[in-house]
């Protein structure tokens, strides 16, 4: 959970600059100790600092596998999106507003 949270921070200043009104929901957080893998659940909304204020609204998640003999430190790092990117990159060319929760 540090981690994904120090990731969140690290990418601060780029949602800052590029994204409004946004917020990031953990839904959930599991250790997968026999794959050596931390697997979190999450959904990000936020309104595009564009003129037309588009709206993105994805749920995806973020698997980091660790190495023991590495002082349990990641070693590898994928993320996916349960949302179809084309549903995601259909409404970045929406007007925005007010987005449902």
């Amino acid at each position: 959970l540090r981690t994904f949270q120090k990731n969140l921070a690290n990418l601060r200043p780029f949602i800052d600059a590029l994204v409004r009104d946004y917020e990031v929901d953990l839904y959930s957080c599991e250790l997968k100790e026999k794959n050596k893998q931390v697997v979190a659940r999450w959904r990000m909304t936020g309104e595009l600092a564009l003129p037309w204020r588009p709206v993105i609204d994805l749920i995806g998640s973020t698997c980091f596998r660790f190495d023991p003999q590495k002082g349990n430190r990641i070693v590898e790092y994928r993320e996916s999106w349960e949302t179809p990117a084309s549903t995601v990159l259909l409404g970045l060319l929406k007007p925005g507003g007010r987005r449902s929760r």
